[in-house]
């Protein structure tokens, strides 16, 4: 597994911005696609309509799948996400996000770890498919 960052990337900032978890990126052509988790349709509407703003890009289709996660873990997930816990450096411990979010470091731990292991398992069995098929 390789990790980008991008300083630049206006589209980037967008999601970012409506704290949307980018899931995958995949160029086939002229056209991107983009697998975007986001926590609830008020924010799904915010971002879909910055998205339709920024020039040169257009919505192709827009699905409301089935939820990969559970409300605790994408609560979990997404504070981490905020609070920096998963920025190099970290900005905050496993000890800190725990007492934040009123839980013990190991209940904290169990949570991210099957949080991205059903993210993984979704986003490895997409590849899977594109490539079978």
């Amino acid at each position: 597994m390789r990790i980008f960052s991008s300083e630049g990337c206006g589209l980037c900032r967008i999601i970012s911005s409506e704290g949307a978890f980018l899931l995958s990126a995949k160029a086939k052509g002229d056209v991107m696609r983009w697998q975007v988790i986001v926590s609830d349709r008020q924010s799904l509407r915010r971002l879909s309509s910055r998205l339709r703003s920024f020039p040169g890009f257009r919505i192709l289709v827009l699905k409301n799948g089935r939820s990969i996660l559970t409300p605790r873990q994408e609560e979990v997930l997404m504070t981490a996400l905020r609070m920096g816990y998963f920025d190099t450096p970290r900005k905050l411990r496993t000890r800190e996000l725990a007492k934040l979010l009123g839980v013990s470091p190991a209940t904290l731990t169990e949570l991210l770890r099957r949080a991205l292991r059903n993210l993984m398992i979704e986003h490895y069995s997409e590849l899977a498919r594109e490539r079978s098929g």
